[in-house]
């Protein structure tokens, strides 16, 4: 386990990640704050589709039919 703080920089705040954490110099992450106040960072993920062109790789699906039962997952 390591130990760190959060200190004030301006008006943002800033995290110490210790060099033992091999952390990379400008990667991003994506923050969330759970209900118990535990900050959790996920590193963010390149875009697969950001140079799709619009819908091209979307096929609908027009003949799916569901029942009541299906819906509610019973078999």
């Amino acid at each position: 386990m390591t130990i760190t703080t959060i200190r004030k920089s301006g008006n943002s705040y800033a995290i110490h990640l210790p060099k033992v954490l091999e952390p990379e110099a400008g990667k991003e992450y994506i923050a969330v704050k759970k209900q118990n106040g535990t900050l959790i960072f996920v590193p963010k993920l390149a875009d697969k589709f950001q140079n799709v062109a619009d819908k091209s790789q979307y096929e609908a699906e027009t003949n799916i039919t569901y029942t009541a039962e299906e819906s509610a997952g019973i078999e």
